[in-house]
């Protein structure tokens, strides 16, 4: 989820997560929860009401937690891209999508 990439790259290049990243995970939560009720989640197509609290937390929760496995793995591949994007946003303070799109390649999704 692209919503988590940012903060994960902060803890890979900072090694600390970021107290701005609350949107950011309240965002991903609601895309599990969607995703949840759409019947996308290892408990499959189920009823909400059909389902504990406990239940809900837990498989949004393990949605969560794949995704944020596979973006540090995608952020990892990327790491020297990664490394020269932030030395860029840490001197200029700012950058635009060209600039982004020119700092990191694309990487293979699989």
């Amino acid at each position: 989820m692209v919503c988590l990439a940012g903060s994960e790259a902060e803890v890979l290049r900072l090694g600390e997560r970021p107290t701005g990243a609350a949107n950011d995970f309240a965002q991903a939560s609601a895309i599990a929860r969607r995703m949840l009720l759409a019947g996308l989640t290892e408990l499959g197509g189920v009823e909400a009401r059909a389902l504990t609290k406990d239940q809900m937390f837990g498989a949004m929760q393990a949605t969560l937690g794949r995704a944020t496995a596979r973006v540090r793995a995608l952020l990892e591949q990327q790491e020297g891209e990664l490394s020269r994007l932030a030395d860029t946003l840490l001197a200029e303070e700012t950058g635009d999508g060209a600039t982004l799109r020119s700092g990191m390649a694309a990487p293979a999704v699989g």
